[in-house]
């Protein structure tokens, strides 16, 4: 194979990330699914299936990559997002929704791990494996600069039909598509998934939930509350349509949001150094339980800014909680247990979140709002409490 075709897969891989995050419907998509009939405990059941289809593929589609290729898998998750896309613009119910979220979140799984392997695989041939960092930092610069673009042209999109934004989305995904049938297939030179992976993180897993208590309440902590940051990113929308936001401001606010949380993000550090990390562990929940009160109760004409809440508290979260399983687990366990946190968080979410979108409907939102605040008050206090006693604290 020639070096520019090899060189060819990270412009490519770059240009795959950028169209992935074209996501013209994101900004209205719940506003979307309500005017096609759907209540909130149904969004939120969508979103809880997308989570468990992810949950369930993530390891069989990397041994997939492993054995097929890199590309076949990236080639296959294209195609399922593209499938998704289309099957969006002409559903206009919950089996057709839920069809297009499982083609979803299959998708996403067929391409997570084996893009970057994909890369990385690329890098080791062309002997620029050390420049991996700057590649995907590259890459993840394109992806947010992206979706913030995305978001407010979303926004005006659909001032002219909420459907116009779906079928917009399909041009990104259609691109990306295209381009991973152009891939260039490198020699293998890191699995996804090794032999015995399985077993591994089966181990690890007992070790991370069951044998080590600290590392098993930090990471039921990180749970509780990236779970409930899901839940009211959800709420989101139809809170904005509550009190009357205008439609083509959604998708401006959407941006500010992705904006405050990679601002969070990237100074997390200087958060944690200033108060300390037992202290910044105990604000997040008490911070996440503000806004829902806040959402809840303080309901007028601007009270969208309460949602810039959550994503400071996003930002925050994965560095300081990151941090703090870093300072106990050994090397070699670290990035297993961090997948094992993710798992459990998607879990807790596929749990919570139907739950939540039922009572939302039976009572009503401001309500729900106030019942999740009360779950991460709940949920938060027992975890530092116990966090607390095992000296983490």
């Amino acid at each position: 194979m020639e070096r520019k075709d090899l060189e060819s897969n990270i412009r490519k891989y770059k240009y795959i990330r950028l169209f992935g995050y074209f996501l013209f419907m994101m900004p209205i998509i719940t506003v979307f699914w309500q005017e096609n009939g759907l209540d909130l405990r149904q969004i939120f059941i969508l979103q809880a299936i997308y989570a468990a289809v992810i949950l369930v593929t993530q390891i069989p589609t990397g041994h997939f990559a492993d054995v097929y290729g890199r590309k076949l898998s990236i080639v296959m998750g294209g195609a399922a997002i593209l499938l998704a896309t289309v099957g969006y613009s002409i559903s206009y119910g919950f089996i057709g929704f839920m069809i297009a979220e499982i083609l979803w979140g299959a998708g996403m799984s067929f391409i997570s791990g084996a893009d970057t392997a994909l890369v990385y695989d690329t890098l080791a041939e062309l002997k620029r494996k050390d420049d991996y960092k700057k590649i995907e930092g590259q890459a993840q610069f394109f992806s947010n600069i992206t979706g913030g673009v995305a978001a407010i042209l979303g926004g005006f999109i659909a001032t002219m039909g909420l459907r116009a934004a779906v079928y917009a989305t399909i041009i990104p995904y259609t691109a990306v598509f295209f381009i991973a049938l152009s891939l260039k297939e490198p020699k293998r030179h890191a699995k996804i998934h090794e032999k015995g992976h399985i077993f591994h993180i089966y181990k690890i897993m007992r070790f991370a939930l069951h044998r080590n208590k600290t590392i098993k309440w930090i990471i039921l902590y990180s749970s509780i509350i990236l779970s409930m940051l899901m839940i009211a990113f959800w709420f989101y929308q139809p809170y904005m349509q509550m009190i009357k936001v205008p439609l083509a401001y959604f998708g401006i606010i959407y941006a500010f949001g992705n904006l405050i949380s990679a601002i969070s993000s990237r100074y997390a550090y200087l958060f944690e150094r200033k108060i300390g990390i037992k202290w910044a562990l105990i604000s997040l929940p008490l911070i996440c339980v503000a806004a829902f009160f806040l959402m809840g109760k303080a309901i007028f004409a601007f009270s969208f800014m309460f949602i810039f809440i959550f994503p400071f508290v996003g930002g925050v979260r994965l560095p300081i909680v990151n941090d703090a399983i870093n300072r106990i687990v050994w090397p070699e366990k670290r990035a297993t247990v961090l997948s094992i946190s993710g798992m459990v968080e998607r879990l807790f979410f596929v749990i919570l979140s139907p739950f939540i979108g039922w009572f939302a409907d039976v009572y009503t939102m401001p309500q729900a709002l106030m019942l999740s605040g009360v779950i991460v008050l709940v949920g938060g206090t027992i975890t530092l409490i116990m966090l607390w006693r095992h000296k983490v604290l």
